[in-house]
């Protein structure tokens, strides 16, 4: 790893022996799945061997579809707040400056002062709620530690998942000590909080703001009416319809207030790429950047650009950003691997919408959990409610989680990591091919 990074440091790939540098900033869903799918692939021997360097700003690895029940139980934090794979550095990005068309080499420069040259560059940089949710503040947002070997910078990253694991444990005892709680948002974010919250406390006053007429907008209207049921069985108090009023300083005091909506995608950095509307790197449906063959964005921070999503803002999930990633490796190993995909033409390429059967937005796949043993998952136009839900997102964490402990340990995904890659890829036939 280190030799790696020297190299990416000391000018690039480009410059020695016939090799490329993949560079990848992010490591969680979407940073985590393509690092690992560039790592384990085996190119043509006429094609460039592939070294990669990965970037992080958080130094640990965290699983976010828990991290609400972290807040009311954070000793489960063990098991979701993890340490990255050895070698990763811990830095933030500071400006990017792309290679251009022609390809030759782009730089991405840190905020440590460390100065990176690639050849491909993947960021899947995510997105920021406003904390305790995401926090990619605070420690986050430091340089990196100062130590160039791999043992400092795995001890940065231990010591910002302990950091982090702390702040869960704190945002406990707000919650144990608070004599009323609003959640405003009713998308899955503050649908799952406000879930959370009245499982583990019952009795616990909450109430839950949704600006939509229903809660989960975005999904069918049989899983929003479920857990609509839900909720209100639980006693949490639904305003559909409503923003919060304005509390006087007394009531404030004595209210806590989640903020669960206004996901902004996390590209604070200098970049001259150009940005959708909502505020994400646009790209192509080959998950390039629309200015440079040699940029691609995965995940929360991109959005893919009218002409090559129908026009259709899709929803943006855990299983959308996995997918984006797989199409951003596969691609960065056909023009690693020469021939007519070099230069990164669209035609040489794989797309969203070839690698989705035709799709040109991918269907909705989201699952709900309603405190432990209950919940709603959508897989198309399929709702599956109650426990079975549940249960399906246990399993998926389990597959995550142990993705990303091999991961880790050096394993690129191990086993769970290719079983997950058939059913993803089964899940996208029944969804986008049968019309599930």
């Amino acid at each position: 790893i280190t030799r790696l990074t020297m190299a990416a440091t000391a000018g690039g790939a480009s410059e020695g022996e016939g090799r490329a540098v993949a560079v990848v900033v992010g490591a969680s869903f979407a940073g985590q799945r393509a690092a690992n799918l560039l790592r384990s692939a085996s190119l043509p021997s006429s094609g460039r061997a592939l070294d990669v360097v990965q970037v992080d700003a958080k130094g640990y690895f965290e699983y976010y579809p828990s991290t609400l029940r972290c807040m009311v139980e954070p000793e489960h934090a063990e098991a979701t707040v993890l340490p990255l794979p050895t070698g990763v550095l811990v830095d933030r990005v500071a400006r990017v400056a792309p290679s251009g068309r022609d390809g030759g080499g782009g730089r991405l420069m840190l905020a440590s002062g460390r100065d990176l040259a690639y050849d491909y560059l993947v960021l899947a940089t995510g997105s920021g709620y406003a904390g305790p949710i995401k926090c990619f503040g605070g420690a986050a947002a430091s340089t990196a530690a100062e130590g160039e070997g791999e043992g400092g910078h795995a001890d940065e990253g231990s010591r910002r998942a302990a950091q982090r694991r702390r702040a869960l444990a704190d945002e406990l005892k707000r919650i144990e000590g608070a004599r009323d709680i609003a959640v405003v948002g009713g998308g899955p974010v503050g649908v799952e909080l406000a879930a959370e919250i009245v499982g583990k406390f019952r009795g616990k006053k909450v109430t839950l703001y949704s600006k939509s007429e229903r809660i989960l907008p975005g999904m069918d209207p049989r899983a929003s009416a479920f857990a609509t049921a839900w909720l209100e069985k639980h006693g949490v108090e639904i305003r559909a319809g409503e923003c919060v009023e304005s509390d006087s300083d007394e009531e404030a005091t004595e209210r806590l207030v989640y903020t669960c909506y206004g996901s902004a995608s996390n590209v604070d950095f200098e970049c001259p790429l150009s940005r959708s509307s909502r505020g994400g790197l646009l790209v192509k449906g080959t998950m390039q950047s629309v200015d440079d063959p040699f940029v691609f964005a995965v995940g929360d921070c991109c959005d893919v650009r009218d002409a090559d999503s129908g026009g259709v803002a899709a929803e943006k999930t855990a299983f959308l950003a996995d997918v984006q990633a797989v199409v951003a490796a596969k691609n960065i190993l056909a023009m690693a691997a020469g021939g007519a995909a070099t230069k990164g033409a669209d035609d040489a390429l794989c797309t969203l919408k070839g690698f989705c059967h035709g799709k040109a937005s991918l269907p909705l796949v989201c699952c709900i959990s309603l405190y432990k043993n209950s919940g709603t998952f959508q897989m198309g136009g399929v709702v599956v409610n109650g426990y079975p839900a549940a249960w399906n997102k246990r399993v998926i964490e389990g597959f995550q989680l142990d993705m990303a402990r091999n991961s880790a340990s050096g394993n690129s995904g191990g086993l769970k990591g290719r079983v997950w890659s058939f059913m993803e890829r089964f899940t996208i036939l029944l969804i986008c091919k049968l019309g599930f």
